[in-house]
């Protein structure tokens, strides 16, 4: 709290303050954070499968064509998948959604070509050895072509992933 000092403050509001009041009340109504640019906005709320990319504008037109490519891939096989650019990692982040919400992996545009990295991949059956392990949470795959995509089984391996049943965790009191 503010110490008042004498003689400087008086007991009736001035003008200033009668001004900055809502006499009808709508002070107490929140509308949200506001918003400052209208054109980010749009782009962040529309589906990413309906709008420009232009987070791929560092990247060549190869990269970007296999990352929208990429993208299509992923949105056929999964359909409960939400896709999201973080600018910070400079990869698209893959959630799935629904009962079995949960992060599924990353598709991240490198110098010459895209990675693809699966999370809990290893949980999965890859008998063509699609995937390669990159730590022992994820599974990668890089493709430089489109030719890379279009490997057999990739649509299936990555449905399947989307599909695992993972442990429960129980927390060290449960133990």
């Amino acid at each position: 709290m503010k110490a008042r000092r004498q003689g400087t403050e008086t007991e009736q509001p001035r003008e200033r303050d009668e001004a900055l009041t809502d006499p009808q009340g709508l002070d107490d109504f929140d509308v949200g954070p506001l918003i400052v640019d209208r054109a980010a906005f749009e782009r962040e709320s529309t589906p990413p499968e309906t709008q420009e990319r232009p987070e791929l504008a560092p990247w060549s037109p190869p990269i970007r064509d296999l990352v929208e490519q990429a993208l299509a891939l992923l949105l056929k096989a999964i359909p409960t998948l939400e896709v999201r650019w973080i600018t910070g990692w400079r990869v698209y982040m893959l959630k799935l959604t629904g009962p079995k919400a949960r992060m599924l992996g990353y598709l991240a545009p490198l110098v010459d070509r895209i990675r693809l990295a699966v999370e809990h991949g290893g949980l999965v059956e890859d008998p063509d050895q699609l995937f390669e392990p990159s730590t022992s949470r994820f599974y990668h795959r890089e493709m430089r072509t489109t030719r890379d995509l279009g490997v057999r089984g990739l649509e299936a391996i990555l449905r399947a992933s989307a599909e695992v049943d993972l442990p429960r965790r129980t927390s060290a009191r449960a133990r």
